[in-house]
């Protein structure tokens, strides 16, 4: 009887020990993890990066145009993909298919094409061959998520 009292003590307290499974993450709506997108940009951005307002993404054009300006944001974006968790949270909430919008003049931007562009070796900018590295092997990366 003490035995069988002291296997079943066991148990209790072996299956009371054992951890409960988590229950998965909900995936965040279009517009919740859009919104995540220009958060953890804005956080990358700092006090002098290109800051991305509501309803204008911060695509160079818009900020002079320059080589400087561009080169300013093609290495923001080269850090911003760099950044450990973003490049995956981007294809894991389909991201890199949303066009990213500057409303006022109702134009859109692809991400994986713009990654691709800032890549090449006659793109705008005075970002130089290490960030342009970067940005094609995250280019490739977003390439291959898609198949």
């Amino acid at each position: 009887m003490r035995r069988a009292v002291a296997v079943t003590l066991a148990v209790v307290s072996f299956v009371s020990a054992a951890p409960v499974p988590k229950k998965p993450a909900e995936k965040p709506t279009p517009e919740q993890a859009l919104e995540e997108f220009r958060t953890r940009w804005n956080k990358m951005a700092g006090d002098t990066g290109p800051k991305w307002k509501e309803g204008a993404f911060p695509h160079p054009t818009f900020a002079g145009g320059s080589a400087k300006a561009y080169g300013d944001f093609a290495r923001h974006l080269a850090a911003f993909l760099d950044e450990k968790g973003n490049l995956d949270y981007l294809t894991d909430n389909g991201l890199t298919d949303t066009p990213l919008a500057y409303a006022a003049l109702k134009s859109n931007w692809m991400l994986p094409k713009l990654v691709a562009d800032f890549a090449r070796d006659d793109a705008p900018g005075d970002h130089d061959a290490d960030t342009r590295k970067a940005l094609g092997k995250h280019a490739e990366s977003m390439s291959k998520a898609k198949k």
